[in-house]
């Protein structure tokens, strides 16, 4: 039965539509972006004069622009297909403020054309402002390089609109225009020029209402203009070698022109060489093309993470069957840029085959191949539809002829430094085995092993049933021996590294954190002591002031610097015990070959909370039961990454851990209640960390959930689901 509304409510209710139907109408786009999200909602009343930059014909919707601030307008709906809404319009609009979803906008509109003026003066758009959440909804003008179309159909609406890709500056832009064939056409003649055009800068935007991204919107193919001065409009289409590629003098505004030997054909790229030189080249479609031949490119040179590549709008066949050979290439010594997209010949040692097999339909998988060459390891990578040699098998020696792709090293961003290659194989011909792996490997010798033992237990089986009862409890003995040798090894390499090892660190970092301590005290009393000498130099003695000044700059610069490498040193002492602490722990974990899991967890946590002086308590719940030695490996280790990380970073007084068994799943919680931490500021690196505890849930194919407040403790619950592939003797 629904619940009566009072006179009260009615009465308040009565009173909110009263006053919202008095309130005056908004008369300013500046007025409405200033309102804030809690008052935009409330769609007060619009009524506005502006001028429309942009139409969207499918939505009866369109940008507004004043002169200094834009906003999206929305019509009513059933939408009003009738109403000759165009750029240029002055139009009256009278509709409802609304929130939006990153910026206010107008919804509901009624439109009433006033006439028709040319487009307002655009805002300069710069390279600053490509992704500033202050540029919403304003008309802009650009300049950028066409290097991309595609028409975009919407599913559930079947509405078609042009997304043209445009790059400025080495970033992508999107442009969307309402789609017509002549638009269509008007971009495929113009792509990868370099145009100026007008558009509304629209914002990408997320759940949380903030900018992601940049989208724009124009109104026509038309709108793109040629953008390239009559100076380089001149230089359009000169012929440059592939050696001449973006150095000093090179202006890539402008399309120009270059030919080489094709030395390899993949999707929709080639390969090409010219004398010492060699490049890769986007192309539209690779059919067609073939390895021997000299063509012909036309399109923009981009720079590239070694060496430039190149984007051709036009490939055309100059001559055929010149039959490149590869460039013997030493992968072992110092590498070279002029390797990068070259073909080369290169001998090493397969160390292992690793099939990749794809992940969608649209990529192709691939055997990868690790190989070495002298110290340095470097992967082959072959389509999966290439037959590999019958023989291959690590340990082979290979004789391998494909492209070189050098590999920089993006810590040095100065210069391009080389740490690595890899080689992109085009078929079976560019793989040749010159030596086979070596008969006596190591698998073989364990096969060998295997036969003779099987002989001698077939000769001596009348031995063995007769002393089997005695061969089986001396095997049973000598195991535990063997395992009891091994705990007490790795209890006693433990505690060495804690006596000597942890503590000589963790003494080492006092002493240098109290030398730090006396340096700094030390240099304020010089520093004290020449600011005195300075004021009685005064200015009886001007050179003695400037002399003590300029002692005072370097003894504050060389205290600086002191310091610094001491703060540095600090942090790798830090480093060091940790990575100590670590070994320890590991060298403990032997704990599950001598017992179960709950008594492995009672054991070593405990160790773990006397560190800062926490009350551990670990609590059973359920049947017990033993798993699969790596589960409870896994298991333990995330309990202890838990609890190690609470009792080094929260301080927690008490640690809670429950391990509850159930019928075909398992829960385990650890819980504290340290300081917590905002979970925007989790942090997953370090040694394990949280990735490393959601990896190893992961493996158990089970879900890990972690909840947490400042001063509130933090929770981690693990729960794996199908306990019953993980136990060792499953219960019926």
């Amino acid at each position: 039965m629904p619940r009566p509304v009072s006179r009260v409510s009615l009465f308040a209710g009565l009173m909110g539509i009263l006053s919202w139907a008095s309130a005056e109408p908004l008369q300013s786009i500046e007025a409405i972006r200033a309102l804030d999200v809690e008052t935009a909602a409330q769609q007060l009343p619009v009524e506005l004069e502006s001028q429309v930059v942009w139409v969207d014909p499918i939505r009866n919707a369109c940008f507004l622009y004043d002169g200094k601030n834009g906003i999206y307008v929305r019509g009513k709906r059933p939408y009003d297909h009738h109403l000759d809404l165009k750029p240029g319009s002055l139009v009256r609009v009278t509709g409802f403020a609304d929130a939006g979803n990153f910026s206010s906008s107008i919804v509901d509109a009624d439109f009433v054309i006033l006439g028709e003026a040319p487009l307002p003066e655009p805002k300069a758009y710069n390279s600053e402002q490509l992704l500033s959440p202050l540029v919403d909804c304003d008309w802009v003008t650009l300049s950028a390089r066409i290097v991309g179309m595609e028409v975009v159909t919407r599913d559930f609406s079947n509405e078609r609109y042009i997304m043209v890709e445009v790059r400025r500056n080495n970033y992508s832009l999107n442009v969307q225009l309402p789609y017509t064939k002549e638009s269509e056409e008007r971009i495929s003649e113009i792509m990868f020029a370099w145009v100026r055009f007008n558009a509304v800068a629209g914002t990408v935007y997320n759940d949380q209402r903030q900018a992601a991204g940049r989208l724009l919107f124009a109104s026509s193919a038309d709108d793109f203009v040629p953008a390239i001065s009559d100076e380089l409009l001149a230089r359009a289409g000169e012929t440059r070698p592939l050696a001449d590629f973006m150095i000093d003098d090179t202006e890539y505004l402008y399309i120009v022109n270059s030919s080489g030997v094709v030395t390899f054909v993949g999707d929709q790229e080639v390969f090409l060489r010219d004398g010492d030189s060699a490049v890769r080249v986007r192309v539209p479609s690779s059919e067609g093309i073939e390895v021997g031949e000299r063509v012909y490119i036309e399109g923009f040179i981009s720079p590239g993470e070694v060496s430039p590549g190149f984007r051709a709008r036009l490939v055309l066949n100059l001559e055929k069957n010149l039959s490149p050979e590869p460039i013997p290439f030493d992968g072992s010594g110092e590498l070279s840029t002029r390797y990068n997209f070259e073909l080369v010949e290169v001998e090493g040692t397969l160390v292992d085959l690793v099939k990749v097999i794809e992940e969608s339909e649209n990529e192709i998988g691939q055997n990868v191949l690790i190989c070495r060459t002298g110290d340095r390891l470097f992967e082959t990578r072959v389509p999966l539809d290439v037959d590999l040699p019958k023989k291959i098998e690590p340990g082979a020696r290979l004789r391998i002829v494909g492209i070189c792709h050098l590999i920089r090293n993006e810590h040095v961003p100065l210069k391009v430094e080389l740490e690595g290659f890899w080689l992109q194989v085009r078929g079976a011909e560019g793989i040749e085995i010159i030596a086979t792996a070596p008969w006596w490997t190591v698998a073989k010798v364990l096969w060998i092993a295997g036969g003779v033992f099987v002989i001698a237990i077939s000769f001596f089986v009348w031995v063995i049933l007769l002393r089997r009862t005695v061969g089986q409890q001396t095997k049973v003995i000598a195991d535990q021996v063997e395992q009891e040798t091994i705990l007490n090894e790795r209890q006693r390499m433990a505690r060495e590294l804690h006596d000597n090892l942890d503590q000589g660190l963790t003494g080492a970092a006092v002493h240098l954190q109290a030398g730090r301590k006396f340096l700094d005290t030390s240099n304020l009393m010089h520093l004290e002591a020449v600011e005195s000498a300075i004021q009685m130099a005064g200015e009886t003695n001007p050179d003695l002031k400037d002399r003590l000044q300029e002692h005072m700059g370097s003894l504050r610069e060389d205290t600086g610097k002191t310091l610094t490498s001491l703060q540095s040193v600090q942090a790798m002492l830090r480093h060091c015990g940790e990575e100590s602490r670590t070994s320890i722990l590991e060298l403990r974990g032997g704990l599950l070959e001598r017992m179960d899991l709950p008594s492995a967890l009672r054991e070593s946590l405990q160790l773990l909370a006397d560190e800062c002086g926490a009350e551990c308590r670990i609590d059973i719940l359920g049947n017990p039961r033993r798993l699969k030695q790596r589960a409870e490996r896994h298991l333990l280790m995330i309990a202890r990454e838990a609890v190690t990380n609470a009792v080094r970073h929260a301080a927690p007084g008490t640690l809670t851990v429950e391990l509850e068994y159930r019928d075909n799943s398992l829960r385990l919680l650890i819980r504290d209640d340290g300081r917590g931490f905002e979970k925007k500021s989790l942090s997953k690196s370090g040694h394990f960390g949280i990735r490393g505890m959601e990896e190893r849930v992961n493996r158990l194919d089970g879900s890990i959930s972690i909840e947490s407040r400042p001063e509130a403790g933090t929770t981690i619950s693990v729960e794996i689901d199908n306990l019953s592939q993980w136990e060792l003797i499953h219960h019926e």
